[in-house]
């Protein structure tokens, strides 16, 4: 299968497939239609066990996972060297277990599923402060099309680590990354690809609080060899401008002047 081309669009296709399924969920079902989706989930999910070995992606090759990113709001910078935010993260992937033909379920050429019922890609927010990403939804559902494709979007926060401090420091803007990658495969198993262009999509950003402001973004894919192996191991890294709006504050001398020289690098978070 070829999945440049097939999963060429951006996360932005992801959303609009969640909400056609959802729009024709709120029409309602037949009794007809789900009976054959409940005959289609019992053939695909309990017949085999998906959810502990990844799919098979044809002889050496990994199988392609492709990542993309809408930020939703910059919840803080903090001068302890961390960035706060909110955000959909979407993946996508192609699980040939998963395919059936639709006319062989009146025409079924969707259906949603819990994430815990497949095989889900283990990527992880590698320079995390705190924790793993934070999944808001109450109930995430991954969207499975008859060819096998499969795409998964979750709501995040994420804190991550960043110089914030030192880049203030050196002047007005400040450049933050996240770092995703799988936690145990290396490329010869699983390949992490950015889902559309190298920019990053700002369009849903609705917040930006504190003296900074996002200018822009970027995805790029990165490798790297360890001296321990010889595989590559791929991740995906994110990463957002932000420029101080406000002006810094000076630092007062004795007496209460200010001293107009020695400005403090941050004041945020």
């Amino acid at each position: 299968m070829k999945m440049a081309s097939q999963y060429s669009s951006g996360l932005q296709a992801a959303f609009l497939v969640v909400l056609v399924l959802l729009a024709g969920e709120a029409r309602g079902k037949s009794a007809s239609e789900n009976s054959q989706e409940m005959r289609l989930m019992n053939n695909l999910l309990a017949s085999q066990d998906l959810s502990s070995t990844i799919p098979p992606a044809g002889s050496n090759k990994p199988v392609d996972v492709f990542i993309g990113y809408t930020i939703t709001s910059l919840t803080s910078l903090s001068k302890k060297g961390s960035m706060d935010l909110t955000g959909y993260h979407s993946m996508k992937w192609n699980d040939p277990r998963l395919m059936w033909a639709p006319e062989d379920y009146s025409g079924l050429s969707s259906i949603r599923v819990k994430p815990q019922d497949i095989w889900v890609p283990d990527i992880e927010l590698y320079n995390t402060m705190g924790g793993p990403m934070e999944v808001l939804n109450v109930q995430p559902l991954a969207v499975v099309s008859n060819d096998g494709g499969v795409v998964l979007v979750y709501q995040t926060r994420t804190k991550t680590a960043c110089d914030v401090a030192g880049q203030a420091m050196a002047g007005n803007s400040v450049n933050c990354s996240m770092k995703l990658g799988s936690w145990s495969r290396s490329g010869l198993d699983l390949d992490v690809k950015v889902d559309g262009g190298e920019d990053a999509d700002l369009s849903a950003l609705t917040k930006t609080g504190g003296p900074y402001t996002v200018e822009s973004g970027k995805i790029v894919r990165h490798e790297k060899k360890y001296d321990c192996c010889p595989e590559t191991y791929p991740t995906i890294h994110i990463s957002f401008l932000m420029k101080r709006t406000s002006p810094k504050r000076g630092k007062k001398e004795r007496g209460g002047k200010k001293n107009t020289k020695m400005e403090t690098p941050l004041r945020y978070g």
